[in-house]
């Protein structure tokens, strides 16, 4: 596996972890939040600059179904991701606090919890589309680590992977719903509500599964719309 590849890969799982860190705003605490956030945003630029040459084809080729849908989950989580990131500085109080900003930090704060939600969304859709190339990696990575090794594909190896996959989808949808997800995606709570007695592990179990979730669906959409 060449080493962009593995610098690929290796960024994907470190952006995944930031973004559950990011989420549990009640577990890291502001500074270490608006830290994470930056971050994040400069792993996010050496993403897209690893990946130009997807830019460079935008204008070339036939726009099938499939294709235009990617195009346009990748354009809403560029506008997701800046729009988390404006929202921020608005209302930073740490990385940013020098440049004390008169804004309206209800409408901010509001605004910053609704592109941040979208943005986890659109990050697991993106993520969901390119899972078969994920794993390919990964696979070629541990073959790479134990060539010595023959790794087998079996019916029921395949069979014990759908069942964790639906699992993990079962779960995701209950998380989805018992963290009532929406309210934040589309503002309709006056006041984001953090439980900061609740245990972290759970937390992140819950929206790991929200992940997991919407990783599935997408994946699964687009083998059917390819087929």
């Amino acid at each position: 596996m060449k080493p962009k590849a593995i610098l690929k890969v290796g960024l994907d799982v470190v952006m995944t972890a930031l973004f559950l860190l990011l989420m549990a705003y009640h577990v890291t605490g502001n500074r270490l939040h608006e830290w994470l956030g930056m971050f994040l945003f400069i792993i996010f630029i050496l993403h897209n600059v690893l990946n130009l040459n997807w830019y460079k084809r935008l204008f070339k080729g036939r726009y099938a179904a499939m294709r235009i849908f990617n195009t346009l989950v990748n354009a809403l989580l560029m506008i997701a991701m800046l729009g988390t990131m404006v929202s921020g500085i608005m209302i930073s109080r740490a990385v940013f606090g020098f440049l004390d900003m008169s804004v309206d930090l209800f409408l901010w704060r509001k605004l910053h919890m609704a592109f941040n939600s979208w943005l986890f969304l659109f990050m697991a859709v993106h993520l969901g589309f390119h899972w078969g190339m994920v794993m390919k990696g990964f696979t070629r990575m541990i073959m790479k680590g134990f060539s010595r090794i023959t790794v087998t594909k079996s019916s029921k190896s395949t069979f014990f992977l759908r069942i964790t996959a639906t699992a993990f989808f079962g779960y995701g949808v209950y998380a989805f719903m018992f963290r009532r997800f929406w309210v934040d995606l589309f503002m309709l709570a006056d006041y984001p509500f953090f439980n900061f007695g609740e245990s972290a592990a759970y937390f992140f179990i819950d929206y790991l599964a929200i992940i997991a979730m919407f990783v599935c669906l997408a994946y699964y959409l687009s083998k059917l719309a390819r087929n």
